[in-house]
């Protein structure tokens, strides 16, 4: 269970798109809490960058805390909501899953700053053909036969693997998850917990767009 002490709502200060603070949200939302997502603050940037701890969103507040960085954000989110494990074999899993959840988005990133059309193109081919098919191999066989990839409880890890799938999905490019029926039911069985699903339906905007991928086949 975790110690922190809540007084007030956590507040998200962020664009209103699905992209670096979606994970801490869907943290709160696998346990039905409740935030505010301020993007009226961000959308005055660079108004308020002084005034963040590293210059940049996402940042979150709470209580008399003020956290940076995405991976802080994230594990501070998944303590509030009691989905961080107690077990060192399971917190370990959870940081893992969250690293690779990292490594999954950068992918992405490079994709689509790679320059100009054509070069967004090829990145995106690259990204389904090779790169991410290396990424969910690797997520398949450490998931195995489990439900979750602790075992029987979902805990952190799952719901930052949610945020890469639907990130994923988002981007168009659910053919891929089609690929890994193991990895799709996980991503299914996550999507059925607390307000997770809401969030998907309220249909934010995605900050990923594949582009470039009409005729190309999955070789995964």
């Amino acid at each position: 269970m975790t110690s922190i002490v809540t007084n007030e709502k956590p507040r998200f200060v962020y664009w209103k798109m699905n992209s670096r603070a979606q994970m801490s949200m869907l943290m709160l939302r696998c346990s039905n809490m409740e935030y505010d997502w301020d993007s009226e603050t961000a959308n005055t940037w660079p108004k308020p960058k002084e005034k963040m701890p590293f210059g940049q969103l996402p940042v979150l507040f709470h209580n008399d805390l003020t956290i940076a960085q995405s991976g802080a954000i994230v594990r501070y989110c998944a303590k509030l909501a009691n989905l961080w494990p107690q077990k060192m074999e399971d917190v370990v899993m959870a940081d893992m899953l969250i690293e690779q959840s990292e490594d999954i988005f950068k992918l992405f990133g490079k994709a689509k700053y790679a320059g100009d059309e054509d070069a967004q193109k090829e990145k995106w081919i690259e990204l389904k053909e090779t790169k991410l098919p290396q990424k969910l191999d690797s997520l398949a066989k450490l998931l195995g036969d489990k439900t979750y990839f602790s075992g029987d409880n979902h805990t952190a890890g799952d719901v930052a693997i949610f945020s890469t799938l639907f990130l994923l999905v988002q981007a168009g490019l659910e053919e891929v998850l089609s690929e890994y029926p193991t990895l799709q039911s996980h991503y299914e069985n996550v999507l059925k917990l607390g307000s997770i699903n809401e969030f998907v339906q309220e249909g934010h905007a995605a900050y990923f767009k594949a582009i470039g991928l009409e005729e190309v086949l999955i070789t995964a």
